[in-house]
């Protein structure tokens, strides 16, 4: 993934917003929900600073991890682990349905926890909705 070193720099400069609220994190049976990933990705480079995706919406979560799944050989066929996380944080950005955090920058007085977490048949609910066929 190619990462625009100004457009990045662009979005540090935002304001950053106060969020307090639930947001939803599909993952892998065995991954902690609170884990950052630090592999790449959309707002990060390969071993770069934590990020934290994700989705305002539960179907936004199933969506993001049905996509990502949907494109392995061999498909997983287990579940999803789907977690309500609460977050309350002075240094986040947010609009549409996504939240991402940068947990090494959210401050001292954030609150990152689990509310909850369910198993969930992702080949389903993906299928169900043109996901995967």
């Amino acid at each position: 993934m190619v990462h625009d070193p100004d457009l990045l720099d662009r979005l540090e400069a935002l304001q950053k917003e106060t969020f307090d609220g639930e947001v939803f994190r599909g993952t892998r049976q065995s991954l902690d929900p609170l884990a950052s990933s630090y592999s790449g990705g959309r707002w990060m480079r390969r071993d770069g600073a934590a990020v934290l995706y994700t989705s305002l919406a539960r179907e936004g979560a199933l969506a993001e991890i049905s996509f990502h799944w949907g494109q392995l050989t061999p498909r997983p066929t287990k579940p999803v682990m789907l977690h309500t996380l609460r977050v309350a944080a002075h240094r986040t950005w947010w609009n549409c349905d996504n939240l991402i955090l940068f947990p090494d920058g959210m401050g001292v007085d954030a609150i990152l926890e689990i509310v909850r977490s369910e198993a969930f048949d992702w080949v389903t609910w993906a299928t169900a909705h043109g996901l995967i066929a």
